[in-house]
């Protein structure tokens, strides 16, 4: 986890905007060799079960073949967005290797279970860059 994987101020206005903005940025950094195919993948979980279970906290996530580079990036958004149905402000996106099922689920299992904590609740919506890095650093995500 790097400074280059969080935004606390992107300013995006919809659902659409925000799968637009994760896959397109997957690509950018090289975790995806695809864009449109990981959009693709990200838009199907979401038609399994919508992933903002606690809002505001959406958790978009997929196994992919255009993922290249497993990990995880973090985006707070300046406002809520609807996200299929519910309100999402904070969205921790995990992209993971098609194959790299134990792996997936374990980042996905720690991901859900601080988010039951309000004191991470807290500390993603508020702290800055630095801290966020830290805490997630020390979860060993």
């Amino acid at each position: 986890m790097n400074d280059k994987n969080i935004f606390v101020e992107t300013k995006l206005k919809n659902f659409d905007e925000a799968i637009d903005f994760i896959s397109n940025y997957a690509f950018k950094i090289g975790f995806s060799n695809n864009k449109e195919m990981i959009k693709e993948d990200i838009l199907s979980r979401e038609k399994e079960m919508n992933t903002c279970l606690l809002e505001p906290f959406a958790i978009p996530h997929a196994k992919s073949e255009s993922v290249v580079k497993s990990g995880i990036f973090i985006l707070r958004n300046n406002q809520f967005i609807d996200w299929n149905g519910k309100k999402a402000k904070i969205m921790v996106v995990i992209l993971s290797k098609k194959g790299e099922n134990k792996k997936h689920i374990e980042q996905l299992s720690v991901i859900s279970r601080k988010l039951v904590h309000e004191d991470f609740r807290n500390m993603l919506l508020n702290a800055d860059v630095d801290e966020i890095i830290t805490k997630l650093k020390n979860m060993e995500v």
